[in-house]
């Protein structure tokens, strides 16, 4: 599973276009445009889903922002 890393302010993550918002009743950081649908549960810092933002989560995990974890 990946997650963002501890050590990571959030607000780093508005330069990737992240924005927060709700979605069932989990606060989460999203970004959401014509190409990317890429979410992270706030709380956990959790990936909860990829759909289209491949490239944008690869920049995530080369610039170090993004770690795998075991579940």
């Amino acid at each position: 599973m990946l997650k963002i890393k501890d050590n990571v302010d959030l607000k780093e993550l508005e330069k990737y276009g992240f924005k927060k918002k709700y979605y069932y009743n989990a606060i989460c950081i999203v970004r959401e445009d014509r190409k990317h649908d890429i979410f992270f549960d706030l709380k956990t810092r959790k990936l909860l889903f990829v759909n289209y933002g491949y490239d944008t989560l690869y920049d995530l995990i080369k610039d170090g922002l993004v770690e795998k974890v075991e579940e």
